[in-house]
C-alpha cells in the first residue's frame, strides 16, 4: 500500500510538471507570435528541434553509460554506558539513545581513519588503477575522495541504526566495501572500548544486515540523468527556440527597410 501511495505521488508530480511545461511552452509561443509576427513558426521548430536533440543524446549517454549498483550494511549502535542510556517508554522495552551523542557517527564512518584502512585492505588505488587508469595505481588522495563519494551513511530516525550503502560499477564490488567499512567501523570502536572502558561515550557497534550483492543495477541514478537532460534541453530549448524567432524577425524587418528605401522610377 506505501508503495502504491508512493507510485501515485510520483506519477501526479509528473502530471503536474509535464502540464506546467505543456502550458510554459504555449504561452511563451503565443507571447512570442504576437511579439514576432514576421516569425509564427520558427518557435515550435526550433524548439522541438533542440529538446528532441538533447533529450536524446541524454537518452544515448544513459545508455550507454555504466550501470551503478548499491548495496547496504545495517548496523546497531549502542552506548555502552548505562548512564546515557534511558529506559523506553514500556517497561522492559529496549533503550533509548542519546541521539546527539551519536549525531557525528555518520561523518566518522566517512572519516580517513575509517576509509584509510578499507583503501589498504581491498588494495583500491591499484584496483582502481587497473579499471580506470589504464593500469597506473591511483593517488591515495584521488582514491579517497572517490571512495567518498561513492558512501552514503544514513542513520534510520529515532532508532540507534546506521545503514551504510555504496555505490559501484560491480556489484559485488559494493557489497564488498560496505561490508569492510561496516567491519573496520566495528573493529575501531571494539578497540576503543576495550582501551577505554570507563570512557563517558564508549559506543558499542553491532552488525544486523551484512551487505549482499545487488541483483540488479539502480534506476534512480539513470533517471536522475535523465531528468538532469531533460531539464537541461528545455532551458536550451526556451533560449534557443526565442533567440531563433528574434534573429528571424530582425532579418525580416531589415529586408522590409531595404525594399522601402529602394527608389521607386
Amino acid at each position: 500500500a506505501l508503495e502504491s501511495s508512493v507510485n501515485l505521488a510520483v506519477a501526479t508530480a509528473a502530471g503536474l510538471l509535464l502540464a506546467f511545461v505543456v502550458g510554459g511552452v504555449a504561452d511563451w509561443f503565443l507571447f512570442l507570435r504576437q511579439r514576432y509576427p514576421e516569425a509564427p513558426n520558427v518557435f515550435p521548430a526550433v524548439f522541438m528541434a533542440v529538446l528532441l536533440l538533447v533529450t536524446g543524446v541524454g537518452a544515448l549517454d544513459v545508455v550507454l553509460s555504466s550501470k551503478w549498483y548499491s548495496s547496504t550494511a545495517r548496523l546497531r549502535v549502542g552506548l555502552a554506558s548505562t548512564n546515557l542510556v534511558r529506559q523506553g517508554p514500556s517497561p522492559g522495552g529496549p533503550p533509548v539513545h542519546d541521539s546527539r551523542l551519536l549525531e557525528n557517527e555518520g561523518d566518522f564512518i566517512r572519516s580517513e581513519a575509517i576509509l584509510q584502512p578499507v583503501m589498504d585492505d581491498l588494495d583500491l588505488s591499484r584496483q582502481w588503477g587497473k579499471r580506470y587508469n589504464y593500469g597506473t595505481p591511483v593517488a591515495t588522495q584521488q582514491t579517497m575522495a572517490h571512495l567518498k563519494e561513492r558512501i552514503n551513511v544514513r542513520r534510520v530516525p529515532g532508532t540507534c541504526l546506521i545503514e551504510i550503502s555504496v555505490q559501484s560499477d560491480q556489484s559485488e564490488e559494493a557489497a564488498g566495501l560496505a561490508n569492510a567499512i561496516a567491519a573496520t567501523y566495528r573493529a575501531h570502536r571494539r578497540d576503543h572500548l576495550a582501551a577505554y572502558p570507563q570512557a563517558s561515550a564508549a559506543i558499542q557497534v553491532e552488525v544486523l544486515d551484512h551487505a549482499v550483492p545487488a541483483a540488479s543495477p539502480e534506476g534512480r541514478r539513470e533517471l536522475e540523468q535523465l531528468v538532469a537532460y531533460a531539464l537541461g534541453g528545455l532551458c536550451l530549448a526556451f533560449a534557443a527556440g526565442g533567440g531563433a524567432v528574434w534573429t528571424v524577425s530582425e532579418i525580416a524587418k531589415a529586408k522590409r527597410k531595404s525594399l522601402l528605401l529602394i527608389p521607386v522610377h
